[in-house]
């Protein structure tokens, strides 16, 4: 299963990924929802329910279980208000991604790039050539820390040698 969910998170990966105002990964809803049937098929079966459905909002629960037996894997749950067109179905998209983000598919954060739209939050997309300075330059950081380990491992072990008991 590990690697059934490395594969959907790697494909949406190259679907894009987006970066929030406090510098956290996500991914889009629909990549989610799309390589998580590519991938697992018919493996999983998902629910929807509607918890409540007011005239200011609904909440929507999804379920995703394992057919035979049955068994819930995940589930989760999306509030969304009833001023958006096309309400119930946002509410159905973002508890499915919710649930999916509770299974293991994620990035940084939980919340969908569709979601901080559907807020007005600031989100952007990711260069990928950015995205690769940044791992270079975490490796440099890494491999500096480990030769100045290495020097003050060195000095330590010299003076220890130049103390006898």
């Amino acid at each position: 299963m590990r690697d059934k969910i490395k594969q959907v998170m790697d494909l949406c990966s190259e679907d894009g990924v987006y970066v929030n105002d406090r510098g956290q990964r996500t991914v889009s809803a629909w990549s989610k929802i799309k390589y998580f049937r590519q991938v697992f098929g018919s493996d999983y079966g998902v629910q929807f329910k509607i918890m409540e459905h007011s005239d200011r909002a609904v909440i929507m629960k999804c379920i995703i279980s394992t057919k035979d037996p049955e068994f819930v894997m995940s589930e989760a749950y999306a509030k969304v208000y009833r001023d958006k067109p096309g309400y119930l179905e946002i509410a159905q998209t973002f508890a499915f991604t919710r649930a999916l983000t509770y299974l293991g598919v994620l990035d940084d954060d939980l919340t969908s790039k569709e979601e901080y739209e559907a807020l007005g939050l600031n989100i952007r997309s990711e260069d990928k050539e950015h995205h690769i300075n940044i791992m270079m330059m975490m490796n440099w950081m890494i491999h500096f820390q480990r030769e100045s380990i290495q020097k003050k491992s060195s000095r330590t072990l010299n003076k220890l040698r130049t103390y006898p008991d």
